[in-house]
This record gives structure tokens, sequence and C-alpha cells, in this order.
């Protein structure tokens, strides 16, 4: 008799095991479950302050505190108070030497604002790098002004309106006359107004430019049309002005 009791017992306490062990995958793989949907959610989360390029005045994503120095963060607080800024540029690869340009634009803006050279509402900024162009028209010059050497033409371009709802925008782009090894925009061209996106179908208006030594200033006045999700089409009026900041 004494055998079968122990010899329960112990069945006992094995399934007890068992059991505790079965609870305890359970509890483990909801949890999994759990902390999956939370990198998730934080993934969306994130995906969906970065998906717009232009935050309104005033406001910082929280993530650009985790990308950049207390020091540079306010920097980017004061540039934020006047413009539009678009933030996208900290999400990329940067050199040592594009870091120092990005800083030295982001430090001049903010003087200028300290300055009180810009007081009202200044429009978009947002930083872009400068990519190749056709030199043909600079070989000609080079030809008959020895000036020319050392010059060269790249793009400088920047969205100036996306819609909210659907994947269009209104991109402007620029072809600039650069001086590369001191890093300055010697001028800049009438600027190509262009659409992008699924839903875009056509931009009318038209477009003016600016140059400094390392910004151009692109300003849009026009008639933006892109599909909505019904079908149908929208027309919404532009007139933005957005300063590029410009990273060779």
């Amino acid at each position: 008799m004494k055998t079968i009791k122990i010899t329960l017992f112990l069945v006992g306490i094995l399934l007890g095991i068992i059991a505790c062990q079965q609870g305890s995958d359970l509890d483990f793989a909801e949890n999994l479950k759990t902390n999956e949907k939370s990198i998730l959610d934080l993934g969306a989360r994130s995906k969906s302050e970065i998906v717009r390029e232009y935050m309104p005045l005033g406001m910082i994503p929280e993530w650009v505190k985790f990308r950049v120095s207390s020091e540079e963060y306010e920097l980017w607080k004061v540039l934020s108070s006047k413009y539009e800024v678009d933030y996208s540029i900290l999400l990329t690869e940067l050199t040592a030497s594009q870091k120092q340009q990005v800083d030295s634009i982001l430090i001049s803006c903010v003087q200028d604002i300290r300055l009180g050279k810009i007081e009202e509402y200044a429009g978009l900024f947002t930083f872009c790098r400068l990519t190749e162009s056709g030199n043909e028209s600079l070989e000609i010059e080079r030809l008959s002004n020895s000036e020319s050497e050392g010059l060269e033409y790249r793009i400088a371009a920047g969205t100036i309106y996306s819609s909210p709802s659907v994947d269009a925008r209104v991109v402007a782009s620029v072809r600039c006359r650069v001086d590369v090894g001191r890093q300055e925009i010697i001028s800049a061209e009438h600027p190509i107004i262009s659409v992008e996106g699924r839903a875009a179908v056509s931009f009318h208006g038209t477009g003016v430019s600016n140059v400094a030594t390392r910004l151009v200033m692109v300003t849009v006045n026009g008639t933006f049309v892109h599909k909505l999700n019904s079908g149908a089409t929208s027309s919404v009026k532009v007139n933005k002005t957005v300063r590029l900041g410009v990273i060779f």
C-alpha cells in the first residue's frame, strides 16, 4: 500500500512539473507576442513620424533628440521657430565633411534668426545633396574664359509640397554652377518644377530661385493637380518658398 502511495505521490509531482513547464511556455509565448506587437507598434510610430517631410512651426520629431547633441538640438529648435523643417537629413549617413557643412549652414541660419534678420514665418527648410549634371555648357565656357576652371554644374532638388492624404508631391530642381573646392554656389538657373508620386497629375505655375554661399532659395506659385483615393482629381494652390541647404 505504501508503495502505491509513494508512486502516486511521485506521479503527482511529475505532472505538476509538466503543468508548470507548459504554463511557463505559454507565458513565454504570450510575452513574446506582446513584445513583438510593441516593437511593430514602435516601428509604425517611428515611420509615421518620418513620413511627413515638413513639420509645423515649433514642432520637432521625438527621434531627433537621439540623433543630435543637446547643443545641436537647441539650434534645430531655433530654426523650427521660423521654418517648417524637414529633418530627414538626420536619418542619412553623412561624411565628417558633410556633417560639418550641415552644422555650418544650421548655425548661419540660426544667427540670422537671433539677429532679427528673419522675424516672421520664412517658409520651408530642407537639406539636399548635390547630384551630377552635364557639364557641356561649362566646357564651352572654359574655352573662352579661364575663370571657369574648377567649376562644375550640379543639381539641387527639394520637395515644395506634399499631399497629406495621397502619394503626390511637387518637386523643384535647380541646376547650379558650383565651386566644389570652395564648397560654394556661384549661380543658379531657373528652377524646373515637376510632380512625383502615383497620385500626381500635373503642376502649372512659375518658380524663381536665388542663391547664397550654400543655400538655394526657391519660390513656387501655381496649381497642383492630383488624384484622390476615390479616383476624382483635386486642385491645390501652392505658393511656397523653400530654402535648400546644399551639401557637397
